[in-house]
């Protein structure tokens, strides 16, 4: 029989006979409270073998479930409650005072009360899957909305590329709230194959997790680049047959030999994977490969002409796993979202993700930069505009701006610089930010200048901020096991002399992730 497993201080087994027994009592409750088909349920709770019964529950009664990640600061989470008008609030008794702003129906895992059989409505290939949020540009974050039909795609494409059978196992690395939490759920569910759901107090232990996936057989596994990277270059596993990366660009390494590696593009927007590649050597730039079955890609210019091989240009997908676009905001939709001039039919409708490639002479795509503010911390798309707006509101902040920069070892941190005619307290702000903001947005480091640079034509001259040279006299030092990181930073940026520091901190919660 097939399981779901979590491991506590014991593995917990939980068979799919009940996984399906428990996701009809919860679609009937949703829909005896009358509920509708393309209401939204959200879904707040820790990570557990509720997450697909929840899940699973609302799509059967025709809903669109949204993930909430507990770990974002409350603020946040009441917005998005409210944004996407939910009518049905699934979580935990502990959870459920992060949310003040929520007046409608709540349900307690720990308390599903038993419902009659119902009538379950038919879902359309039409209808909404999912509502997934990322950064935006304004300072508000942007809801997602995802089709039955892009994730029945990606499901058959996932199956049949990684050779996925009722004989594997799946280890579901991603958060809640992320949309690889759907490749580590979905697939293993239509196949039954068994899925393995990583405790959170072990998803930073790479060695735990090692003797974790080896101990239940994990043959496949999702992390995101970083941890993704680590691993598969400092652990010598011996279960894995394939191990994806996804969420920021891969600095290069040497490929793991006991185990396939591949490295994948992301855009929410497009469900989860757009394209793929499998890492065979060692390569400065490493591809992110080619489409997805029912995916179309375009380079193009300013213009909108497609560029040759070789050439850079912005990234459009095209295809079935296109989405449905952003709810309640039709203008920012309509500015990415559009008709496809280059193709009709099922590839009608294409995304601009905003992001530089170019074609290689071998098919395979290769990742430049983003022709904005967008930059992915962790695997999370954020708007560097989000955080310094938030910035601005803190007390006595006259000028902000947000930079991200690249760690030695691959990924990105974000550094904000502030000025103001008093001193800010950088503990005090960082405390600010967090309060509003998910850690993954909290700047690793925060100094205080005299003056934000600016070109010829007033903007912000950003070709300042690539070596800064800091103060050493004024740091605070992190604890010995982020020191490391700690002058990397300083050596990265040793030669700039044009800016005067006046203090700076290493904001612990933001990269206690590498530890």
């Amino acid at each position: 029989m097939q399981i779901i497993r979590r491991l506590f201080l014991k593995i917990k087994r939980f068979p799919i006979a009940n996984l399906i027994k428990n996701q009809l009592i919860i679609a009937a409750y949703i829909l005896q409270k009358n509920i509708s088909v393309g209401d939204v349920v959200s879904i707040l709770i820790p990570r557990c073998e509720f997450m697909p019964i929840t899940a699973l529950g609302a799509l059967k009664a025709g809903c669109v479930y949204q993930p909430l990640d507990s770990t974002y600061p409350p603020e946040r989470l009441n917005f998005m409650i409210k944004d996407a008008d939910a009518k049905l609030l699934i979580t935990t008794k502990k959870l459920r005072n992060l949310i003040t702003d929520f007046t409608g129906e709540i349900l307690f895992i720990d308390e599903i009360p038993h419902a009659e059989k119902i009538s379950l409505p038919q879902i359309m290939p039409e209808d909404i899957f999912i509502l997934l949020y990322t950064s935006g540009s304004t300072g508000v974050p942007k809801g997602v909305k995802l089709k039955h039909k892009n994730m029945v795609c990606f499901i058959n494409w996932y199956k049949k590329f990684y050779n996925l059978t009722e004989k594997n196992c799946v280890g579901s690395y991603a958060s809640f709230g992320f949309d690889a939490n759907m490749m580590d759920t979905y697939p293993a569910l239509t196949c039954g194959a068994a899925i393995c759901i990583v405790p959170e107090e072990i998803r930073l232990d790479l060695e735990a997790m090692n003797k974790y996936f080896e101990e239940n057989q994990v043959t496949h596994a999702f992390m995101t680049t970083q941890i993704a990277r680590q691993f598969a270059t400092d652990i010598e596993n011996q279960s894995l047959k394939y191990l994806s990366s996804g969420g920021e660009k891969l600095v290069t390494l040497n490929p793991p030999k006991n185990y396939n590696f591949y490295n994948g593009y992301d855009p929410t927007e497009c469900t989860i994977f757009t394209t793929i590649f499998k890492v065979k050597k060692a390569e400065a730039n490493i591809p992110i490969g080619k489409p997805l079955d029912n995916v179309k890609l375009y380079v193009v210019d300013q213009n909108f002409n497609r560029v040759p091989i070789g050439a850079c240009g912005e990234l459009w997908v095209a295809g079935l796993q296109v989405g449905a676009g952003y709810l309640n905001r039709p203008e920012k939709t309509a500015e990415v979202f559009i008709k496809n001039p280059f193709d009709d039919g099922e590839y009608s409708n294409a995304y601009r993700t905003g992001d530089i490639v170019r074609y290689r002479a071998d098919g395979n795509i290769e990742f430049i930069g983003r022709r904005d503010g967008q930059v992915k911390i962790r695997g999370f798309r954020i708007e560097l505009s989000e955080v310094e707006a938030v910035i601005r509101q803190f007390d006595d902040i006259k000028e902000v701006t947000v930079q991200a920069y690249d760690y030695a070892n691959g990924g990105k941190f974000i550094a904000a610089f502030i000025t103001s005619d008093k001193q800010i307290n950088v503990v005090e702000l960082t405390a600010f930010i967090k309060i509003q903001k998910p850690a993954y947005m909290v700047p690793a480091v925060i100094m205080q200048i005299d003056k934000i640079p600016l070109t010829i034509n007033n903007k912000i001259d950003k070709k300042h901020y690539q070596n800064p040279n800091l103060n050493t006299q004024s740091m605070w030092l992190p604890p010995t096991s982020l020191k490391k990181i700690f002058a990397t930073f300083l050596r990265k940026f040793s030669i700039w002399k044009k800016l005067e520091l006046k203090m700076i901190s290493l904001n612990l919660a933001a990269i206690q992730f590498w530890q």
